[in-house]
């Protein structure tokens, strides 16, 4: 998607919507929506582990780079491959061994799909099921990125608020 902006410049982005994903798959493009599912998932495991690292120092998961001399932006540290982010994220607790057990399978279903595909032709009723899968894991993996995310807002406002308050006594007390 590209859309203008206020100040006449172009902002590219991506935007996938998984009620796009389930019509592209009904429509019989079945490889695809699975490549793009698992994509969503590996983005959002990545904000998962993110936030989490957040939670523990509130600058740990960025990184301060510059794309333009003198001009410095913020950017996401981490971006790990969708099998390791799964296994940061298993070892943090963040889920169960069944979802990483889970994620490994449909990421193996992914590769089939893209990779094998003229090898060994995966049935409808399989490639619905690896689709399935799919969202099934999207929905529990974007609960943890948005619990997380809730955490880490909790905390912001908490800090904040803990620092008003000692600035206000600081100010009230006399010199």
């Amino acid at each position: 998607m590209v859309e203008l902006t206020e100040d006449g410049k172009f902002n590219r982005s991506i935007k996938i919507d998984v009620e796009w994903l389930k019509k592209s798959f009904d429509e019989g493009h079945y490889v695809e929506p699975i490549i793009l599912l698992h994509y969503l998932i590996g983005i959002n495991m990545n904000s998962s582990y993110d936030m989490a690292c957040r939670l523990i120092n509130p600058m740990a998961s960025f990184t301060l780079m510059s794309k333009k001399k003198g001009k410095k932006n913020l950017y996401f540290f981490s971006e790990y491959k969708y099998k390791t982010v799964a296994e940061i994220l298993c070892d943090l607790g963040l889920i169960d061994i069944e979802t990483y057990k889970k994620l490994m399978r449909f990421n193996k279903a992914r590769n089939d799909s893209a990779h094998n595909l003229f090898k060994k032709i995966p049935t409808k009723s399989k490639l619905k099921k690896d689709f399935d899968l799919g969202l099934e894991l999207f929905e529990v993996v974007k609960k943890v990125n948005g619990d997380l995310h809730m955490k880490y807002m909790d905390s912001v406002k908490r800090m904040t608020e803990e620092t008003r308050s000692q600035t206000n006594i600081q100010q009230k007390s006399p010199k």
